[in-house]
């Protein structure tokens, strides 16, 4: 005999079949659907006649053939044949019957037993059992698909075919059968028999048919030898004609069995074993409430766990919510009777998405565990059972998926502990050893969650539970099997979950937009991983669908599975038009009319036609708005600070209608009028700031039914539509409700950086620093001094930090949340050293008092030994006691802030509250150590409820668990988090902010709406103790460090929170003065956030925080038939038509309707878009301004000349226009002649008027010159000569232009005034000429009389080569001439007056050779004659002559 767990191909299955469940769905939970279905439904109608009929008829026992796989065996027991595994079908459990089962692919799986020696004993008669549930989708076309066969040419076989399960055994020379429709998915019990003359068929113990079937009985054909389960046998004796099949069981017996029974056998079939009798727990909610069937445990209840009815299970069950709720059992008691043997039974659901791989702090289910215990507990995704045994935990897991119930039962023997998941051995792991148990203050059971110390729950999981049960010994495989069908009595019979219509309906053919929906069976049970689609895109229930289908069939497919792992399989095929995609309207106003455009794209491509059609519109008169705390109940209510609204809310009219401002949800309702049409909508328009939201919602009879929602829009205006139903309407009007609401989102940018917030961005900050145990710890414990001084400094860098920048950063309050030091945890902790680390926390934060600064601390659970040393003697009040506070409460800060500091009881700071004011703000923050229990609850709730008014604050140690995800979103409660939500934060709506550490990491929640609508509070956890730091940074390698020791200085980090009181949000900077580095994230060791945990921005519901929102219009528009107009485009392209003829002011509607153009089908796909608009003069006004003008007329030469002078433009709608006025043309009064002027202008609509008009600039007398022009000034280089334009007549319409001359000739651009004699000048006659120019006349000229400039003086320098010559030689002479004009002529050299030499100047210079002279001493005498320019000038130099 072969068992699954030895069987090669079955093996693997066995292992890890509950991890296969995706590939192989039959198993276990995915059929327990099915596997209940018939078994149940008889065991609970007829169990009395059941028993009766058993009892009076023996069960026959198969003599040919028997396999029934119980125990997870192929064992065949009539003959000990030896079965083949052909594929890997996957061991299973029935937990209806508490049976074991095989599942087949329906591809390659199957089960073969050698049998052809036996087809001989059943030549008399026959009888053939098979039970099965056939698992595939079939329809009545479907081809063979054998179940328990040994047919071929011959033979037997009982399979289905098409719908019906089909038996078949060929006698009498050819195949006799007998059929009957059955259901897929369900099971079946089939008994087929045959006595020689006939053949009848058993379904589920009653006859169904009953045939001839005389003659001999063939064998199957040679080589088809063996009995094949889930397929047939061939000729080569391998398995075809596969079935996807769940089989329980398969027997032959040599005789044709009796009614009777195959009744027994039926019966036999659906019944399982009895369940084992839990004695140490046995906890089901079947009454309504948590009861101990086992010895009458009662528990403590945490939380709200919510026992309810559940239909798939057909039992009571309690629902957790995952954040605090669970029941607590007292276990001590109880432990020691697991010690050596054990099974926890827990059947369950997750409702949620897992939590990362490994992670546990939201899985526990059934839970035991601390330093010891064990638990049932989901790590992730792995569902696992770690019993705490010999020393360790031994972690038993596989896979499972969210959403399904699961019987997951763990079991410990002495030898092995086993994790059964559904029946099914899932994982086991060898361990010895006895049980221990969880650690003092912890041992407990906690159903929905873990134990935890202080005899409290912890990691709570959003599960749903049915049964629990605990047994002192180790219940084996068939007792699971038992447990489970028990745990599974209650479901209903029959139940499956099956799509029972879709919209659109199979077969259906859509021409337009519709919104796609499903309707299921027993709709409680469908999974969590039911997925939707439409052609393969992926779509949900609600999403509108047909828009851009094209013309041709489409598939809806709906595929997941129900609550049991059942699969969900369906498919929906319809048909549709081309349907057109809209692209969207729009309405411009100008000219008197109205533009109206609409786009489409037709899938095909083809062209679209558009037909505009009118629609009427009612605008909202008159209503009322007010504030609410919730949405009511009632169609009549009253809101707080309410008044009428007189405005009517006309869209585009200009006129907006401002809600209230306030905290809670300010609202404006309005009862509009109409008519019981169909296809009306209602559409609100308006304003709302981008982080708050505006509701639309109306009236259906029973409750305020939301149509529409959005966020504001910075750009502008938002508009919320909503179809309106027969329910909306009463006694001929709608209600409409609309609300402003504050979403409290956690969208709001933020620009993740290396700083802080500006300071003038935000109006104060709150310091948050936590769990600095490590620093002060280091400070006291590490080896060198130079060590522990590093220690403390990276505690007292944030205090001296804070205090240095509390007035650039606006820090009004700081906070610690306490585990100030480290090794004040347990009892029997070492004193003295535990007040070291005190005396080092102490003056760290002393800092903060020396520097006057409003703060407050807080003791965790190293602070005082686990929430056990409390009270006035308690070690933490030696350093942070009341009178620490009560001192500082006299200083000057402390009295600016108007700060006070309050113990919970005399002499106890355990527990304290902070009042203390900010500006306009009052705060009162409350401290919570450590273990909070009801009187500390208690007392925090009178705080905060004697400070009604004043926002509060929450500080205490461990309230969230730190989040899984990379933003740092999403967490669940630690250890006080639960009761202190319940017992204090719901209870008091002023609490906005919760502040905590103790648990290494860091969450950001947002909670919403808590215990009242508007509620919402800020809870964050940063702790960073664990993060790690290298020795290098720390400037610690080579101090008794390697390079790159990683050092826990996370906690060197704090956070600053600064509070934007108009925005109503908080920037949170997380910073470390040690490291001067912003952000935390590269030190975690874990790998868990990317930065955006550290460096956020959220909304906080301070007193300041409010919402309003402005209504620009509220209608409602009906659809009519009245065509505007009609235009066919290209796909893709705007239709456009234009609307005459409508009233300003008056608000209007349309509708198009854009169809493909061009299929030609009597109904062609389609698509609607409404618009709607208030028409304002632009497109209603046709009349043009009054342009009034002044007549044709005529100005004198050079008048003064103003076009607009008289000219008037008045327009009817925008009234006095004149400044429109635009003048073409021009009027040169400097230019006699005739203009034209054109006048026009346009009002704001493009209205215009034109008129035109004629001026005429009469002539002037030509200019006559009465005396001539005049030069004054000197005639020298370099002087300025000076004008007088002489005298003139006629000049008033002249131009008069002077001119300089040189020698009667013009010089080059001197025609001023004034003219600046130059070198060019000398030696000639210099004038000026005056030219008097007239429009109509040639120009007049007259001209000064011409005086010459003086030649220029010349400046001469003579030099000899040699000043000493012999009288044999000759001198030489050399002459320079300089001058302002070119210095050229002669020049003579005389010696006693007469000329020895002469030479002519070229270029100022010249050189003249003297003739021998006696000796003795000249007097040279050189004469520069000059020229015409330039005069004569002289000088003279000495020559000797000597004889030798």
């Amino acid at each position: 005999m072969r068992s699954l767990r030895t069987t090669s191909s079955l093996a693997l299955a066995a292992a890890v079949g509950f991890g296969t469940f995706s590939t192989a769905p039959a198993l276990a939970t995915p059929r327990l659907a099915d596997a209940a279905v018939s078994s149940m439904a008889t065991i609970a109608a007829s169990p009395a006649a059941a028993t009766a009929l058993r009892q009076a008829v023996d069960l026959p026992t198969a003599d040919v053939f028997d396999v029934d796989f119980r125990g997870g065996k192929l064992t065949e027991k009539a003959q000990g044949l030896e079965p083949t595994v052909h594929g890997e079908p996957k061991a299973g459990a029935d937990l209806a019957t508490g049976r074991s089962v095989l599942s087949f692919d329906g591809t390659k799986d199957a089960v073969s037993y050698p049998i052809r020696s036996e087809f001989s004993k059943l030549e008399q008669g026959m009888s053939l059992e098979c039970s099965f549930r056939f698992d595939g989708p079939r329809t009545a076309a479907s081809t063979e698909a054998a179940l328990c066969s040994s047919k071929e040419s011959g033979g037997f076989a009982t399979v289905v075919s098409g719908n019906d399960v089909h038996f078949m055994i060929h006698v009498g020379g050819g195949y006799k059968s007998v059929r009957v429709p059955i259901t897929t998915g369900t099971w079946h019990h089939t008994v087929a028999t045959w006595d020689g003359t006939r053949l009848k068929l058993y379904l589920d113990g009653e006859l169904v048919r009953d045939v001839a079937a005389a003659g001999a009985f063939k064998h199957s054909t040679a080589g088809a030898d063996s009995m094949m389960l889930a397929a047939d046998v061939s000729t080569a004796n391998k398995p075809q004609f596969f079935a996807a099949s769940t089989l329980r069981t398969s027997r032959i017996y040599s005789d044709p069995l009796s009614a009777e029974q195959v009744s027994a056998l039926a019966d036999a079939d659906r019944e399982g074993p009895a369940a084992p009798k839990a004695d140490v727990l046995d906890l089901d909610f079947s009454s309504g409430a948590p009861v101990d069937g086992a010895q009458g445990l009662s528990p403590r209840t945490f939380g709200s766990p919510q026992v309810r009815d559940d239909a798939p299970m057909g039992t009571k069950v309690a629902e957790f919510d995952g954040a605090g709720s669970a029941y607590l059992y007292p276990f001590e008691a109880q432990f020691p009777k697991l010690a050596n043997q054990m099974t926890v039974e827990c059947v369950f659901k997750y409702n949620e998405d897992f939590q990362a791989s490994g992670v546990e702090t939201r899985g526990n289910l059934c839970g035991a565990k601390e330093a010891g215990g064990f638990a049932v507990v989901m790590y992730g995704d792995r569902l696992s059972f770690n019993p705490h045994i010999g020393g360790a935990y031994r972690n038993t897991s596989v896979q499972v998926e969210s959403g399904r119930w699961y019987h997951a039962v763990g079991t410990y023997d002495g030898e092995m502990v086993r994790l059964y998941v559904n029946g099914v051995l899932a994982a086991s792991t060898p361990a010895t050893g006895t049980l221990s148990s969880p650690s003092a203050g912890a041992r407990n059971l906690v159903v929905g969650g873990d134990a935890s110390g202080r005899d409290r729950p912890a990691y709570f999981s959003p599960s749903t539970i049915s049964r629990v049960r605990i047994f002192s010994e180790a219940v084996d495989a068939d007792g699971v099997l038992a447990l489970g069908r028990d745990a599974f009595a209650g479901r209903p019979a029959n139940y499956n979950v099956k799509v029972s219509s879709t919209t659109p309906a199979a077969g259906e053919r859509l021409t337009k937009r519709t919104r796609f929906g499903v309707e299921f069976t027993n709709p409680e049970g469908v999974g969590r991983d039911v997925r939707y689609e439409l052609d393969g895109d992926p779509i949900k229930p609600g999403d509108e669908i047909g828009a851009g289908l094209k013309a041709g069939e489409h598939a809806l497919t709906v595929e997941g599975h129900d609550v049991f792992g059942t699969p969900i399989e369906h498919t929906t095929t319809f048909t549709t038009a081309n349907v057109p995609t809209p692209g969207g309207t729009e309405t411009e106003q100008g000219g008197g009319s109205v533009r109206l455009s609409a786009n489409a794209t037709n899938p095909s491509g083809d062209r679209v036609r558009t037909t505009f059609r009118e629609a009427d519109v009612v605008v909202a008169q008159q209503g009322r708005q007010g504030v609410l705390t919730e949405i009511p109940e009632g169609r009549d209510f009253t809101g707080t600070d309410e008044k009428p609204i007189a405005d009517a809310a006309a869209p585009g009219d200009d006129t907006f209608i401002d809600s209230p401002s306030a905290a809670e949800m300010p609202f404006q309702q309005f009862d509009v009028p109409v008519t019981s049409n169909s296809d009306q909508q209602v559409i609100w328009s308006g304003r709302v700031d981008p982080a708050r939201e505006v509701v639309l919602r109306v009236w259906d009879g029973e409750a305020w039914d939301e149509l529409a929602r959005s966020r504001g829009n910075a750009e502008g205006q938002v508009q919320l539509t909503g179809d309106l139903r027969s329910r909306h309407r009463h006694d001929g009007s709608v209600p409409v409700l609309v609300t402003g609401e504050d979403p409290f989102a956690d969208d709001l940018p933020n620009e993740v950086k290396d700083s802080f917030e500006s300071p003038g961005d935000y109006d104060f900050s709150i310091a948050h620093l936590t769990d600095t145990q490590y620093l002060s710890e280091g400070a006291v414990e590490q080896e060198t001094a130079q060590e522990r001084e590093v220690w403390r400094n990276a505690y007292r860098g944030i205090t001296e930090w804070i205090a240095a920048n509390a007035d650039e950063r606006k820090i009004a309050f700081t906070a610690h949340t306490g585990d100030v030091i480290e090794n004040w945890h347990n009892v029997g902790s070492d004193e003295p050293n535990a007040r070291a680390e005190f005396e080092v926390a102490s003056e760290a934060q002393k800092v903060l008092d020396d520097a006057g600064m409003v703060n407050t601390a807080l003791p965790g659970n190293h602070d005082n030994l686990y929430g056990a040393d409390t009270g006035p003697d308690a070690l933490y009040n030696d350093y942070f006691g009341p009178e620490r506070y009560a001192a500082l409460e006299q200083s000057d800060a402390w009295k600016k802030a108007r700060a006070e500091y309050k113990p919970w009881k005399a002499g106890d700071s355990s527990n304290n509250y902070v009042l203390f004011s900010e500006g306009d703000l009052d705060f009162v923050v409350v401290s919570l150590g450590f273990g909070v229990d009801a009187e500390e609850s208690a007392w925090a709730d009178s705080v905060l409820k004697q400070f009604p008014d004043r926002n509060a604050i929450l500080l205490t140690h461990a309230y969230l668990t730190p989040s899984v995800n990379p933003d740092g979103r999403g967490s669940g409660f630690s250890f006080d988090g639960r009761q202190v939500l319940d017992a204090v934060i719901k209870k008091n709506p002023n609490v906005a902010l919760v502040l905590s550490g103790h648990e290494h990491g860091v969450s950001i929640e947002l909670r919403r709406d808590v215990a009242r609508k508007g509620h919402h509070v800020v809870e964050l956890l940063a702790d960073y103790q664990f993060y790690k730091v290298s020795s290098d940074e720390l400037g610690l390698t080579g101090v008794g460090y390697d390079s790159n020791t990683p050092l826990q200085f996370g906690s060197s980090f704090f956070r600053l929170l600064q509070f934007d009181l108009d925005a109503g949000e908080v920037a949170v900077d997380t910073y470390s003065p040690l490291l001067k580095n912003f952000g935390a994230t590269e030190y975690d060791d874990r790998f868990r956030y990317n930065g955006t945990e550290d460096d956020t921005r959220l909304p906080i519901n301070l007193t300041t925080r409010r919402t309003s929102f402005s209504s620009d219009g509220l209608v409602v528009v009906d659809p009519t038939d009245r065509v505007i107009g009609e235009e066919t485009v290209r796909s893709g392209w705007p239709a456009t038509v234009t609307w005459d003829g409508l009233e300003a002011g008056r608000t209007y509607a349309w509708h198009a309707t854009s169809v493909d153009a061009a299929s030609g089908e009597e109904l062609p796909g389609e698509v609607s878009q409404i618009s709607l608009f208030t028409a304002g003069s632009s497109g209603t006004d046709t009349t043009a301004p009054t342009l009034t003008v002044p007549k044709n007329g005529s100005v004198e030469l050079n008048e003064v000349f103003d076009p607009m002078a008289g000219v008037k433009a008045v327009d009817a709608v925008d009234g006095d226009v004149t400044e429109n006025v635009q003048v073409l043309g021009e009027v040169d009064t400097a230019k006699p002649g005739t203009y034209a002027l054109t006048y026009s202008v346009a009002d704001a609509n493009g209205n215009q008027s034109m008129v035109t008009r004629i001026v005429e600039v009469k002539g002037a007398k030509a200019p006559v010159n009465t005396a001539r022009p005049k030069v004054s000034g000197s005639l020298r280089v370099g002087s300025i000569l000076r004008a007088s334009i002489g005298t003139w007549s006629n000049t008033e319409a002249a131009t008069l232009q002077a001119q300089w001359l040189r020698d009667g000739q013009p010089i080059r651009g001197a025609t001023g005034g004034d003219y600046r004699v130059t070198a060019a000048d000398i030696g000639r006659a210099i004038s000026v000429r005056v030219t008097a120019t007239t429009v109509g006349h040639q120009p007049v000229t007259a001209t000064s009389t011409a005086s010459r400039v003086a030649k220029a003086k010349a400046t001469v320098r003579a030099s000899l080569s040699k000043k000493r010559i012999k009288t044999t030689q000759r001198a030489r002479v050399t002459v320079r001439v300089a001058a302002p004009a070119q210095a050229n002529g002669k020049v003579l050299v005389k010696v006693k007056g007469r000329v020895v030499a002469d030479g002519t100047v070229r270029n100022g210079k010249v050189s003249v050779r003297l003739p021998k002279l006696k000796a003795g001493k000249h007097r040279l005498v050189v004469s520069y004659l000059g020229n015409d320019r330039v005069g004569a000038r002289n000088t003279a130099i000495t020559l000797r002559v000597v004889k030798r």
